[in-house]
């Protein structure tokens, strides 16, 4: 049977965020006429067999080198079958009922484009690049001089005319979760893939726009993206991101550039050489643990691996002291986790995740902390 729509995941070295997201992304394909796709660009430890093993309803493609975010994207797209695509970041964790949310989304759109979603970070806070504004080389700047997302400088380059929680209209989305028709995928020819890394989700959602299509915004809906565990914010990075703009601005705004370029080619060049802004990996030792699950054989091994003394709660009863909350989705579902995570944002409380077979459970702490993921012992 041709599935109703796939589901694409294109993973580079992130394996256990790749689990917790194969988790969810079964969760909530259940019972659906779906089929999940997952492209390894050449990792450099990825265990294919392992992950065969522990999602047997998974189809693995793993590359012989890394082809990049667009063309690993674009083969993938090419061998799925549905109809409708999914792309997903292997560091996304969605709620059960995303893709009927979704679905019905681009149903009710006259002419589709792409569907996007509020996504947040591991501690509950909005990311604002879930939705943007068509870059111009003011928007641009004024995304490299920006400190915060809210700030003067980043007003023309994220999307403020939506609340983060409102529905809508919006014009380019983050490549890290969209839904589109796999035709009209293809036939603007997908991703660029003249764009490495960076850019090609902005250009894709701009080629949507100029098609004709309506690229919608659902703010009702919250994925959480615990973003970068597979680029980190560093100088390959920002080399990757500058680089993106030149390409972007040559190819949507050729005339713009050729006079600008004697002053933005140096911009570009001093800001990706700047240094990074991701500090270490975050700790889970720095809190005291707090089991939120009902799973005896899990609540074993969390006190094995702290070796002390972990407490069970319950969704409605958090601690009021900061804790290290670690979550089992198993016992109480990604879309109920979701919320409690949204709904304890501005606590001092930091979240992890246990995959479902209870092996592992991994995090992060904000968009710019590299993430954590931790293994227990059987």
């Amino acid at each position: 049977m041709t599935p109703g729509f796939s589901v694409v995941v294109l993973h580079y070295n992130a394996p256990v965020f790749l689990e917790g997201a194969l988790d969810g992304i079964g969760r909530a394909v259940e019972g659906r006429n779906a089929e999940i796709i997952v492209a390894d660009n050449a990792s450099e430890d990825f265990d294919v067999e392992y992950f065969r093993r522990r999602f047997p309803a998974v189809k693995f493609i793993v590359y012989p080198e890394n082809y990049g975010f667009a063309r690993g994207n674009n083969l993938a797209v090419e061998a799925a079958r549905g109809r409708r695509i999914f792309l997903l970041n292997p560091d996304v964790l969605v709620p059960e009922n995303l893709f009927d949310r979704m679905n019905a989304c681009l149903d009710g759109l006259t002419r589709p484009g792409l569907c996007s979603v509020r996504l947040i970070d591991g501690h509950g806070r909005f990311l604002p690049e879930s939705k943007r504004r068509i870059p111009t080389l003011l928007g641009i700047a004024g995304r490299m001089l920006a400190r915060k997302p809210d700030d003067f400088w980043s007003g023309a380059y994220y999307d403020r005319r939506l609340k983060p929680r409102a529905e809508g209209p919006s014009e380019v989305f983050v490549g890290a979760l969209l839904g589109f028709e796999r035709d009209v995928y293809l036939r603007l020819g997908g991703l660029d893939e003249n764009f490495f890394m960076y850019g090609e989700d902005i250009d894709l959602s701009v080629r949507f726009l100029r098609a004709g299509r309506t690229n919608y915004y659902l703010g009702s809906m919250a994925a959480v993206h615990f973003k970068g565990e597979s680029t980190p914010d560093d100088p390959v990075y920002r080399r990757h991101f500058a680089r993106a703009a030149e390409i972007y601005m040559q190819k949507h705004h050729p005339l713009a550039y050729r006079i600008t370029a004697p002053v933005v080619r140096p911009l570009l060049r001093h800001w990706s050489a700047g240094k990074s802004k991701r500090p270490a990996a975050g700790s889970s030792s720095t809190l005291p643990p707090a089991y939120v699950g009902n799973r005896p054989e899990v609540h074993k091994r969390l006190q094995a691996y702290f070796d002390t003394r972990v407490p069970v709660i319950n969704p409605g009863a958090l601690p009021e002291a900061p804790h290290l909350l670690l979550l089992d989705p198993a016992s109480y579902g990604f879309g109920t986790l979701i919320d409690l995570v949204q709904q304890n944002t501005g606590t001092a409380h930091r979240f992890r995740w246990l995959t479902l077979d209870g092996l592992k459970f991994y995090g992060s702490d904000s968009a710019t902390a590299k993430g954590e993921a931790v293994r227990l012992e059987e």
